[in-house]
């Protein structure tokens, strides 16, 4: 029944980037893939596309549709929707069919359900993760935070949207800000991205004795985090004095993830590292809305204290560009943080943002901006 079961799992399980093993990786993609999984991905990359581009274009629809009546959108629903559905299932079957034909992908399942539903934070859970680079998002939670932040707290965006407007601003803040503001947060820059994250995890997993978390915040979205301990201990187990004893928490700027990020460069000074993606950003999920990345950053930091075990004063907090904004934002909530480093970035978006938007759209572009984004 158990391996009946494992077969099952094939068709849904994570997509597989890398397997790692003695100190070397290999590209699961152009090795053990087979043709027909490799196309099956691509379709599944199509659809999603075809999703993104209709929700950018969903504004024009909705107008010639009110121009011109629902009877045309109706009618290429109708003949649209049924062929794409058989397309998706007929692929999903092919691509689970063509996976339990690779034993390398049979292998990594097996694995992969053994290690979900181990003890979090557990050494099989960690080892496992060193040894694949897989689709993290159906990968379990490792800890849920606790602290959330304040409604009274200006990351709320304290700014009163009548009702009637409120679709519309949620809409300008979605598919116009959140582009220009956080783009790293775009299904299209996650896509091209996907391959370079990749190896940038994969290179920190080779060189150093990084661990991975999932992380979930109190409004239910999911943070990808990393750490690396560099620590150093003496043979009666008490601490040895230098800058491993530090833990350095990276917040990236508004195109840019731990995996290529500033992560890397307190690593090279030797100091503890903890770096993590803003919501929306590779596997973290989520609106990178300023109270969503405020309990984005109070996960992470409850993780850094809570389960890694250092003292507030001996954490410092680096926000790069836009990072600066998660990075002050912790340094008020938390005064007893040791050390913040807020480097290139700025005091306040709106200014930015209204000469980047058409003059007819200033009052609009303000109203967005300290509703949902006020940085």
């Amino acid at each position: 029944m158990d391996k009946v079961w494992l077969i099952v799992k094939n068709f849904s399980s994570p997509r597989l980037y890398q397997i790692c093993k003695d100190g070397l990786c290999i590209d699961y993609t152009s090795t053990h893939q087979t043709l027909i999984e490799r196309w099956s991905n691509y379709v599944f990359d199509g659809y999603s596309w075809l999703i993104t581009i209709v929700t950018y274009l969903s504004p024009f629809i909705v107008y010639n549709a009110y121009k011109h009546g629902l009877d045309g959108h109706i009618a290429i629903a109708r003949v649209s929707i049924a062929p794409l559905l058989s397309v998706y299932f007929i692929v999903f079957l092919l691509r689970g069919s063509a996976r339990c034909m690779t034993p390398a992908y049979r292998d990594f399942v097996a694995e992969y359900e053994k290690s979900l539903h181990s003890k979090s934070g557990s050494i099989t859970r960690q080892l496992f993760l060193k040894k694949y680079d897989f689709d993290f998002s159906k990968w379990n939670v490792d800890m849920k935070a606790s602290f959330s932040v304040s409604p009274d707290s200006d990351c709320h965006g304290q700014h009163n949207i009548p009702f009637i407007f409120k679709p519309f601003y949620y809409f300008m803040a979605t598919w116009v800000a959140k582009p220009l503001a956080y783009p790293g947060a775009t299904y299209p820059i996650n896509a091209i991205m996907r391959k370079h994250l990749s190896a940038g995890r994969v290179g920190h997993m080779l060189s150093r004795n990084m661990t991975r978390a999932k992380l979930e915040t109190v409004d239910n979205n999911h943070i990808d985090s990393v750490f690396v301990d560099n620590r150093v201990t003496a043979t009666d187990g008490s601490p040895v004095e230098g800058p491993g004893q530090t833990l350095v928490i990276t917040c990236e700027g508004n195109a840019a993830y731990y995996e290529v990020g500033a992560f890397e460069y307190p690593l090279r000074e030797g100091y503890s590292t903890l770096g993590w993606n803003h919501p929306g950003f590779g596997y973290s999920t989520g609106i990178p809305f300023g109270y969503a990345d405020a309990n984005a950053v109070e996960a992470v930091y409850e993780y850094a204290t809570n389960k890694l075990g250092f003292s507030p004063k001996d954490i410092a907090v680096y926000g790069w560009s836009i990072g600066g904004y998660s990075a002050s934002y912790l340094a008020n909530s938390h005064p007893e943080i040791g050390n913040v480093i807020i480097d290139a970035s700025f005091d306040d978006i709106l200014p930015l943002a209204i000469p980047r938007m058409p003059d007819f759209l200033e009052k609009v572009t303000e109203n967005c901006c300290r509703k949902y984004f006020n940085l």
